[in-house]
């Protein structure tokens, strides 16, 4: 922001609460910059995560699972539903949610869910250059370092998602 959003003014950067923040001199308001939320959903199908190549940078040419900006008129839930079926053209259900992940180098904080893929069509969107299926200790090269993580957490979600085999009788 360049100008406060209650009087217009040009906005200064001062030190407050211990961080130089963008602040009006005329009418004093604050501006607290807060982190972008973005929301994804991880689904496999016979073991093998969904992964898309990303058509957009950051990242472009490299590959992630399905995620994108929330709006401010949805829920979190819907947009996951919603960028998974706008880069993949695959309807999915949420299983469950893997994290929240503070990306702060980028200013997005990102929810992850874990999903399963239960109709739609391949139909890809601008964003969107490939879709394909991988193993998890396959894996292609990976838009985004803190993918890994998410993935471990994820291959974690599933394990306590099943249930135990129980052998005896």
């Amino acid at each position: 922001m360049e100008y406060c959003a209650h009087c217009s003014h040009k906005l200064a950067v001062q030190e407050i609460y211990g961080r130089l923040r963008p602040i009006c001199p005329s009418c004093g308001f604050i501006v607290f910059q807060g982190p972008k939320v973005a929301v994804g959903i991880l689904a496999a199908r016979a073991g093998r995560l969904l992964m898309t190549r990303r058509n957009i940078d950051p990242g472009k040419g490299k590959w992630g699972f399905p995620a994108g900006y929330m709006d401010i008129d949805e829920a979190v839930e819907e947009t996951a539903r919603r960028e998974f079926k706008e880069e993949t053209g695959f309807d999915v259900r949420i299983d469950g949610l893997i994290g929240v992940y503070s990306l702060v180098e980028r200013g997005v904080l990102l929810v992850a869910y874990a999903g399963t893929i239960v109709g739609g069509t391949l139909n890809m969107d601008h964003e969107t250059q490939a879709v394909d299926f991988f193993a998890p200790d396959n894996l292609p090269d990976l838009a985004f370092e803190q993918n890994r993580q998410i993935i471990a957490d994820w291959l974690r979600f599933l394990e306590r998602a099943s249930p135990p085999t129980n052998t005896t009788k």
